[in-house]
C-alpha cells in the first residue's frame, strides 16, 4: 500500500481509544488525526468504551492496558469477545507499559491484533498501525466472510489466498484449519495440519491437531500432542486447558485437577481456570480447593465479564458442602460464618436486585441446615416463600442448583407446578453430568404433581414424533408448541420444534417473512446454555449449522 492508500485507509476507519488519562486520549487523538482519520472516539473507563463498542461498529480500538483500579485493557477485550462485539475485520491494539510475565501472558491469550509499547512517538505509532493495518485489509474479505458466518466462501477465499503464494498464507491456514473445526470436518483440518506439521512444527498446529483428535475421540494421540506443546512451551495455556478436558473425559478427575492446577501456577489470575478447577476440586471431593478456588474466583473477576452474583453463592455453597463433610470439626462453625459473609457481601454489592436478594436469603437457609438450625432455615423458607410471591417472573440463569430446587419446592407448595417443572428441567440440562442432583430432581418429579406434568409432557412429546415421522410438519409443530407450554427449557421439545420447523420450509426456496428463522433462533437460544457433554450438544450443533445455512444471522436474531 502506498501512503496515499494508507492515508484514504484511515479515512474510513472509525476509531476508538481507551485511556484513563485525558492527556493521553488526546494525545492519540491527534496522530490518529495526522494519520488520515477522521471519526475518533474516545472513553475514559472500560465501561463507558463496552457501552460504546455495543452501539458503534468500530474498526480500530487502541486501549491503554492499565485503567487504574478500573477495567483493564485485558479486561475490556475478553469481554468485547465474549458478547461478540468485536469484529474479526476490526483491529484491537493494546497500549501497554506492563513487561511483567503475568499480565503478559493473559493479555495473549485474548489474541489482540498488536501491541504498542510505552512511551511510543507518533512515527513508532504509525510504523506500527500501518504494518498491523496493511496485513488486516489485505484479509478483509476473509475476515469479512467470517464474520457474515459465509465459513465456505471464507474457506475457498483462504484456499485461492494458499495457492498464490502470498506472505500471508500462513495466516490463511490457521484460519482455514480453526474454520474447518468449527465446521465439524476433523477429516479435513487432520490433513491440512498433518501436511503443515510435516513441513514445520508450529505449537499452534500442534494445538489444533491434538484438538481435531479429541474431537474424533483418539484420546491417546491428543494427549501426546498437548503433554509434547506442553514440555516445550509451557506458556502455551490452551495446551493445558484441552490436556485436561481429555483426561475429564477419560474420567481421570485427578489428573485434569492437577493440569489445571498447573496452569494457574503460571496464569494465576485466570478466572475460568479457577471456576474450571473448582468444579473438578468438588467432583474429587476435595472441599479444600474447591473453597480456594472459588475465592480466587471473585478476587480476579473484579470488573469483568466474569463478575456476577453466582460466584459468591458458588463459593458460600463450597463451604457449606465442606461443612457436611465434616460437621464435627473445628473448622466447620468457621466455614459457616464466611458461608453467612459471603451472602452479606454479595446483597451490600447488589442491593437493589430482588433475583440476588431471592437467592441470598435461599443460601441462608441451605446454611443453617448445614448447622442443623432448622427453624431459622425454616423461618427462610418461608421468607422466601413470601417473596417468590411478589415477584412476576424470574430467570432461571444463575442458579446454583441447590438452590434452584429449593426454589422449585417453594413454587410446588404455592401450586406454580409448571414453573416448578422448568425450573427442574432448567437444573437437569445444566447439571446432568452431577449424579446427587439429578437424583434428587429425578425424586421430585416422580411424585405428586409433577409427575403429572411430566408425564403429560412425555405424552404430548411422543404425540408430536409420531406427527413428524408422518411427515405432518403443521400438527408436529403445534403439538410441540403445546408442550413447550409446560416446559419452555426442555432442550428435546426445543430441538424437536427447531427441526420440524426447518423441515417445514425444506423444500421452499425462499421464507421472505423469515418467521420460522426468528422461532428457531428463539428456541435455540433458550437452549444455548447446554454443555458440550450433553446428550443434545451434538444435535444443537447440527441444528444451528442447518439454521445459519438457510438464515444469514439478522440483527433481531441477536436480540
Amino acid at each position: 500500500m502506498t501512503n496515499i492508500d494508507l492515508l484514504h485507509t484511515y479515512r474510513k476507519k472509525r476509531c476508538l481509544i481507551i485511556d484513563d488519562f485525558p492527556s493521553m486520549r488526546t494525545s492519540v487523538r491527534r496522530m490518529l488525526t495526522q494519520f488520515g482519520a477522521q471519526q475518533v472516539d474516545t472513553a475514559a473507563t472500560g465501561e463507558e468504551a463496552v457501552n460504546k463498542c455495543a452501539v458503534n461498529s468500530y474498526d480500530l480500538i487502541l486501549s491503554d492496558f492499565n485503567m487504574g483500579e478500573a477495567k483493564t485493557g485485558q479486561q475490556i477485550l475478553e469481554e468485547l469477545r465474549h458478547l461478540n462485539t468485536l469484529k474479526n475485520t476490526a483491529l484491537f491494539v493494546m497500549i501497554t507499559a506492563e513487561t511483567t510475565r503475568i499480565k503478559v501472558i493473559g493479555t495473549i491469550e485474548h489474541e489482540p491484533d498488536g501491541y504498542i509499547a510505552k512511551p511510543f512517538t507518533q512515527k513508532v505509532l504509525q510504523k506500527r498501525l500501518d504494518k498491523i493495518l496493511i496485513k488486516k485489509e489485505s484479509l478483509f474479505p476473509i475476515n469479512q466472510a467470517i464474520d457474515d458466518q459465509e465459513y465456505e466462501k471464507a474457506l475457498e477465499l483462504c484456499n485461492t489466498e494458499i495457492e498464490s503464494g502470498k506472505k500471508f498464507k500462513a495466516w490463511c491456514k490457521r484460519t482455514k484449519s480453526k474454520i474447518l473445526f468449527q465446521m465439524e470436518r476433523y477429516d479435513e483440518g487432520e490433513q491440512l495440519l498433518t501436511d503443515l506439521l510435516s513441513e514445520r512444527e508450529l505449537d499452534w498446529a500442534l494445538l489444533e491437531l491434538g484438538k481435531v483428535y479429541f474431537k474424533q475421540e483418539r484420546y491417546r494421540e491428543a494427549d501426546e500432542k498437548f503433554t509434547y506443546l506442553i514440555k516445550k512451551n509451557e506458556n502455551y495455556l490452551a495446551s493445558y486447558d484441552w490436556l485436561a478436558k481429555s483426561q475429564e473425559e477419560q474420567g481421570n478427575l485427578k489428573k485434569s485437577q492437577e493440569i489445571i492446577e498447573e496452569a494457574l501456577a503460571i496464569l494465576p489470575n485466570s478466572v475460568l481456570r479457577h471456576k474450571k478447577l473448582g468444579t473438578l476440586c468438588q467432583k474429587n471431593n476435595d472441599h479444600q480447593g474447591a473453597k480456594k478456588a472459588y475465592r480466587q474466583v471473585i478476587k480476579h473477576s473484579t470488573n469483568s465479564i466474569h463478575e456476577k452474583p453466582d460466584n459468591y453463592y458458588t463459593l458460600a455453597r463450597s463451604l457449606t458442602l465442606s461443612v457436611n463433610a465434616n460437621p464435627d470439626s473445628r473448622e466447620s462453625k468457621k466455614d459457616a460464618e464466611e458461608a453467612m459473609k459471603i451472602i452479606e457481601k454479595v446483597n451490600k454489592k447488589y442491593p437493589d436486585d430482588k433475583e440476588v436478594v431471592l437467592q441470598s436469603t435461599l443460601m441462608e437457609a441451605y446454611v443453617h441446615r448445614s448447622q442443623n438450625n432448622e427453624e431459622l432455615a425454616d423461618a427462610k423458607i418461608q421468607k422466601a416463600h413470601k417473596m417468590i410471591k411478589a415477584m412476576d417472573d424470574f430467570s432461571a440463569e444463575g442458579l446454583i442448583p441447590e438452590l434452584g430446587i429449593e426454589r422449585a419446592k417453594i413454587e410446588l407448595a404455592r401450586g406454580s407446578v409448571d414453573v416448578a417443572a422448568n425450573l427442574l428441567n432448567y437444573i437437569s440440562d445444566e447439571h446432568c453430568d452431577n449424579p446427587t442432583i439429578m437424583d434428587e430432581i429425578d425424586t421430585l418429579f416422580s411424585s405428586g404433581a409433577l409427575k403429572v406434568s411430566k408425564e403429560n409432557t412425555i405424552k404430548i412429546n411422543k404425540n408430536g414424533i409420531a406427527f413428524f415421522q408422518d411427515k405432518n410438519f403443521n400438527e408436529a409443530i403445534i403439538t410441540f408448541t403445546n408442550a413447550l407450554k409446560l416446559s419452555p427449557n426442555h432442550v428435546g421439545l426445543n430441538l424437536n420444534l427447531v427441526q420440524t420447523l426447518l423441515e417445514s420450509v425444506k423444500e421452499k426456496e425462499a421464507d421472505k417473512t423469515r418467521e420460522v428463522e426468528v422461532l428457531c433462533r428463539t428456541h435455540m437460544k433458550r437452549v444455548s446454555h447446554i454443555p458440550p457433554n450433553h446428550r443434545q450438544y451434538a444435535r444443537f450443533r447440527m441444528l444451528s449449522k442447518r439454521i445459519d445455512n438457510r438464515y444469514k444471522p439478522t440483527s433481531e436474531s441477536h436480540e
